[in-house]
């Protein structure tokens, strides 16, 4: 992952605890705006990391294999 998706993730999991803590409805708003940023950017991290993968195939399969492989056991 990036550092801006890590950035997204972390600032969700600071709302989240700040949210518990005060229990109000603003927080909780703020909370699952960010929720969804986070889950957007690892999304497309995914998707481009993938994308990277199979663009290199010709050059580094074996990458692309231990790839395929880790998907295809969970």
């Amino acid at each position: 992952m990036t550092r801006n998706v890590l950035r997204k993730v972390k600032r969700k999991h600071n709302l989240w605890k700040k949210w518990k803590e005060s229990n109000t409805e603003i927080a909780y708003l703020k909370y699952k705006r960010q929720a969804n940023k986070a889950s957007k950017a690892v999304r497309l991290a995914k998707k481009e990391f993938e994308r990277q993968i199979a663009k290199n195939i010709k050059k580094d399969s074996k990458s692309f294999f231990a790839y395929a492989r880790s998907k295809s056991l969970s």
